[in-house]
């Protein structure tokens, strides 16, 4: 995992498959996998930081449209909270 976290760390929005992918808007899923298993961390970007807000092992071929939204949801309680708008 930590391999991905510097990847992400080093290139920024940058980073892009097999690694990083856009799943929507402003959503992307970093993609490690360990043996057979398939993660998926979902974050936004603010400026150069990089805001995780969901996470699940992937069973699927695609990523699941209900944690795309759950992360969208997270990401704007986020926004909210912080007193603006993303």
């Amino acid at each position: 995992m930590k391999y991905y976290l510097d990847l992400i760390e080093a290139r920024g929005p940058g980073l892009r498959e097999p690694y990083a992918k856009k799943v929507s808007k402003e959503i992307y899923e970093l993609r490690p996998g360990f043996a057979k298993t398939e993660m998926r961390l979902l974050y936004f970007w603010e400026g150069s930081t990089a805001w995780f807000v969901s996470g699940f092992v992937k069973k699927t071929q695609k990523t699941p449209q209900a944690e795309i939204a759950l992360a969208e949801e997270r990401m704007k309680r986020y926004c909210a909270a912080k007193g603006g708008g993303k």
